[in-house]
């Protein structure tokens, strides 16, 4: 089977720093949502705990990597050398709550299947020509409602300022990240972020080729997360999003409902970044 069409988008929105990455190295496929050490204005994060960081070094890895190597190897070396990147700026690796990190959904494209691993709140949907479709569980869901929960009621608390949102939030985003990262719990989910117990606890999942019409990786910020909770209805919605007008319009679709709920959020527009594979028939 072969590729017909490649699609990305990439939108940095409002974040200071680009931080999501697409990977488009086939076989190698992917998307990573970075993100820096817990900070906030008046106490940013260390130099060597950047999603900024991250990003380039997981990009690095991919793009440099051998095509014939296991989809778990490529990822586990980019692993490796983020954990030795916060190592070398003097950041213990046994507090997740400290170190920087990324989620992310990698894919490896074979002659008969595709193989999926994923981490955090990075998603991965497909749908076969017939009519059938798949997603992968956005793990971090729980973790993150909570998280929003609590930015809501503190933007309330600081009349909507969001410096001072920070400063309060950050020790709270530390303790939920400690918590939940690489933790083989309900609410724990998968990051790359130089711990050992990375895939111990990221989803692995295998497409067969046969009959495939469509495959769509992105980061959180293409969706509002409540549409994620439920994982066969949002990949039903945004194949068929896809479908009729392309990722370029499910993003503007974000962007307004973003609009009405900026008062709220931690950020006006979340960073975006996907890829969209349509495939030719047998």
């Amino acid at each position: 089977m072969k590729i017909e069409k490649i699609e990305m988008i990439y939108s940095q929105g409002t974040a200071e720093h680009p931080e999501d990455g697409l990977i488009i190295n086939l076989p190698f496929l992917g998307v990573v949502d970075c993100f820096s050490q817990a900070y906030s204005y008046d106490e940013p994060p260390r130099p060597f705990a950047r999603g900024v960081v991250l990003r380039q070094t997981i990009l690095e890895t991919f793009y440099t990597a051998n095509p014939t190597y296991p989809l778990e190897k490529v990822i586990l070396d980019a692993n490796q050398r983020i954990g030795e990147i916060q190592m070398s700026g003097g950041i213990s690796l046994e507090q997740a709550g400290q170190l920087a990190g990324a989620s992310f959904v990698f894919a490896k494209i074979t002659a008969e299947k595709i193989l999926i691993i994923q981490g955090g709140d990075c998603l991965a949907v497909w749908e076969y020509r017939s009519g059938k479709v798949g997603v992968t569980k956005n793990q971090a869901y729980q973790s993150v409602s909570e998280a929003v929960k609590t930015i809501a009621k503190l933007m309330e608390k600081h009349a909507g300022n969001r410096k001072e949102m920070w400063v309060e939030f950050r020790p709270i985003l530390a303790e939920l990240r400690e918590r939940d990262i690489n933790k083989p719990i309900k609410t724990g989910y998968a990051v790359l972020n130089g711990q050992a117990a990375l895939n111990r606890c990221w989803q692995r999942i295998e497409i067969p080729l046969e009959g495939l019409g469509h495959l769509l990786l992105f980061s959180d910020g293409l969706l509002p997360l409540e549409e994620t909770a439920k994982e066969i209805e949002m990949a039903e919605r945004v194949i068929n999003l896809y479908k009729k007008k392309g990722l370029g319009w499910i993003l503007e679709r974000k962007r307004e409902i973003e609009k009405e709920r900026e008062e709220t959020s931690h950020t006006s527009q979340e960073e975006v970044s996907a890829i969209a594979l349509s495939f030719l028939g047998n």
